[in-house]
């Protein structure tokens, strides 16, 4: 079962999926009784929960309805949350604790890696992981990327100024201090789902104007990418293309810093003694779209040291 905007990607690899518009389903009630009739239908192995947060509940109603020999979860990422246990949990054979213990008062995020070797195990008895992790990954992007259709033939700079949320975007006028420390000369193109003006003298501006499949072809493509952190930066190091990703405290360690890519993907952030909040921010209203100090103050400086850092790595510009 898959988000139907991923559906372009899914099916280079498999025709075997159902595709569900989440939107319609949280919406149209009729749409969301064919949707689970339909589910019912079919048997499952194993019918797998890989939302590690939980949230929202489509994903548990999905897999809850369906008929499989074995249903897993994730629990306990709500660190602020004493009882993490959900109304969705008694449906489920298998749980898989996220944090290492909610007591722990350094509320240490498991890497979300540590949770693909569980879900990898389970579905095919064995570990390929145990040799290098960062080839695995490299590999299985190397082979998504000769599926996409290459957009551009010119070098360039991939930079991603949205976020799944307003409140994990990196300020503008602070994103405009990095453009103007970039060379004149160099390509830059900019993605993502709304406006977010910036200038520079070989901007090129897609913000609105790619599908995904395009967004994500010209990720992979790039010589260096900068981003929020969002699933297309985490895209760009996984591709093996040298990132810098500026990274908040909600979800810190979960998915970065991750030691075996820290030679290519450069974390730069603000640290504060509230990270791992879940983003539940005690600063500022995140509902409202403010964005939390972890983020707003992180300075450019930092941004522009780490570029300069994969440059003289990687011989960027």
């Amino acid at each position: 079962m898959i988000n139907k905007i991923h559906e372009p990607i899914v099916k280079k690899y498999t025709k075997n999926y159902i595709a569900i518009d989440f939107k319609k389903y949280r919406l149209n009630l009729k749409y969301r009784i064919y949707i689970l009739k339909l589910i019912n239908d079919y048997y499952f192995d194993y019918a797998i929960n890989l939302i590690p947060h939980r949230y929202p509940k489509i994903a548990d109603e999905l897999i809850v309805i369906c008929n499989s020999h074995k249903k897993i979860c994730y629990v306990g990422d709500d660190i602020n949350i004493n009882n993490s246990e959900y109304y969705y949990n008694k449906f489920y054979n298998e749980k898989i604790p996220y944090l290492e213990s909610l007591k722990n008062e350094n509320k240490k995020y498991y890497h979300i890696f540590e949770h693909e070797k569980t879900i990898y195990y389970h579905l095919c008895k064995e570990n390929k992981f145990k040799s290098n992790i960062k080839d695995f990954y490299l590999n299985a992007f190397m082979d998504l990327k000769k599926k996409l259709t290459k957009k551009y033939n010119f070098k360039y700079v991939c930079i991603i100024t949205d976020a799944s949320a307003p409140f994990r975007k990196y300020p503008r006028d602070k994103w405009q201090i990095i453009l103007n420390n970039l060379p004149k000369d160099v390509k830059i193109i900019q993605i993502g789902l709304n406006k977010f003006p910036l200038k520079h003298p070989n901007l090129i501006d897609l913000t609105g104007k790619t599908s995904l499949e395009e967004a994500m072809s010209i990720v992979m493509n790039a010589s260096l990418v900068i981003g929020n952190e969002t699933g297309l930066t985490h895209l760009g190091y996984l591709s093996g293309v040298p990132t810098v990703c500026i990274l908040g405290g909600g979800h810190f360690g979960r998915f970065l810093p991750w030691d075996e890519f820290d030679d290519i993907v450069k974390c730069t952030y603000n640290k504060m003694d509230c990270f791992q909040c879940g983003w539940r921010c005690k600063y500022v209203n995140l509902k409202k779209g403010e964005v939390p100090p972890c983020i707003k103050n992180i300075k450019p400086e930092k941004v522009i040291d780490a570029i300069n850092e994969l440059n003289e790595k990687y011989n960027i510009f």
